[in-house]
């Protein structure tokens, strides 16, 4: 995973277990199940109350960049072929997804104001 720390001071504990990001023992998140076809962005914040929590909130902690999924893609012949039917195609296209990596996935993280951790 690659880290970005945005500006000088204290910022939120996390621990990375696999895919698991561990934010102060309050989030814990598997990075792989928001992986999707397209780019990624999960804010990580603290509410009114000093809980963290994943969207909007009152103090901004960090961010995850997740991107998006990539695939390997094979011609292979169409099982389904058939000559005799004008839209049919003798190949198609067949799309493997790319296993999920950390090392693809970016961090982002902000200094935390004094007195909310």
């Amino acid at each position: 995973m690659n880290i970005v720390e945005i500006n000088e001071g204290k910022k939120v504990h996390y621990e990375l277990s696999e895919n698991w990001l561990n934010f102060d023992d309050q989030l814990i998140i598997n990075l792989e199940s928001y992986e999707r076809d397209t780019d990624v962005h999960i804010d990580i914040t603290f509410d009114i109350f000093g809980n963290l929590k994943m969207g909007e909130g009152l103090y901004y902690v960090a961010y995850v960049e997740i991107p998006a999924r990539q695939y390997t893609k094979e011609t292979i012949d169409n099982p389904d072929y058939d000559e005799e039917i004008e839209a049919s195609s003798p190949t198609i296209t067949k799309r493997e997804p790319v296993p999920f990596s950390l090392d693809n996935v970016k961090l982002v993280l902000f200094a935390v104001k004094e007195g909310v951790m």
